[in-house]
């Protein structure tokens, strides 16, 4: 610190000016005044500093939470769109291995295939305003030939509850004129199965 008046350096807490006899603690107050002033000011800056800092990093994370919830939102649309379309699929599965042959009435189209065949698939889908059900499974009893690869076809009408089984292969030949004769073997549990293929 120096003497306001002769500029004589002086001792932080001089009253006096040793040179001079200039009084010396009205300067330091106001100097502590300007530094206190001073150090406010830097407080202020620095609060309104750090208060853009907070907004800016709130606006970044809000900017996140709402990609985030978006994402979840479409992610929960897309969920609940395959639940519907699945259990529409599972209800026109249902509807046939639910439903009898008409040839068959003691036991379910589900029954006889799972049982007669092995490594089952029931599978369906939806085109235009068609639905359809496919059953695939290895048949071991067909007219004494080894494991055949049977495939039935259906059309389903979920709005009645019924389906016709519209085409059958083994083994990518199709068999569909021979259902009459196999069908019934199939339902009753047959040990053989007998078709022939359609040219």
């Amino acid at each position: 610190m120096f003497c306001p008046n002769c500029g004589n350096s002086l001792d932080d807490y001089a009253k006096f000016c040793p040179r001079c006899g200039a009084q010396i603690e009205n300067m330091a107050d106001k100097q502590g005044e300007q530094r206190a002033s001073s150090s406010n000011e830097g407080k202020e800056k620095a609060a309104a500093f750090q208060e853009k800092i907070e907004a800016s990093q709130r606006y970044v994370t809000d900017k996140k939470n709402r990609k985030k919830v978006i994402v979840g939102v479409i992610i929960l649309l897309v969920v609940v769109f395959f639940c519907l379309l699945g259990s529409s699929l599972d209800k026109d599965v249902r509807i046939v291995k639910t439903g009898h042959f008409y040839a068959a009435q003691n036991i379910t189209v589900g029954d006889a295939f799972d049982k007669f065949f092995a490594n089952t698939k029931w599978k369906s889908s939806v085109n235009g305003n068609t639905h359809y059900v496919y059953f695939e499974g290895d048949a071991g009893n067909t007219q004494g030939k080894g494991y055949k690869k049977f495939r039935a076809t259906f059309v389903v009408y979920p709005d009645q509850g019924t389906f016709n089984m519209t085409r059958t292969e083994i083994d990518g030949h199709d068999v569909t004129g021979s259902q009459s004769t196999f069908i019934p073997q199939i339902c009753a549990g047959a040990s053989q199965i007998s078709y022939t293929y359609q040219q």
